[in-house]
């Protein structure tokens, strides 16, 4: 982002304004990136170590509860992110 800025503005030197929108475009961009990921990571490791189906919430039964199968690898865990949430 650094390059692109002093190509944009013919070399000028960064300053502290420059600096911190910088750094904030760069964090909400790694955050963007990183937080499904994580989550992802996460539904994998649990859902593998425990077999047991989740608990409902308190306002349903167990009989309104669909177990599903444990995801079959990351593209299918993403799958289910992108429709369950």
């Amino acid at each position: 982002m650094k390059e692109a800025h002093s190509r944009t503005f013919h070399h000028r030197p960064l300053t502290n304004t420059d600096n911190f929108i910088l750094a904030s475009i760069s964090s909400a961009i790694s955050v963007c990136i990183m937080m499904p990921m994580d989550t992802i990571k996460t539904r994998l490791v649990v859902q593998s170590s425990s077999q047991l189906p989740p608990r409902p919430p308190s306002s349903q039964s167990f009989s309104s509860v669909v177990c599903r199968p444990p995801p079959k690898g990351i593209r299918d865990c993403a799958a289910r992110v992108m429709e369950e949430e």
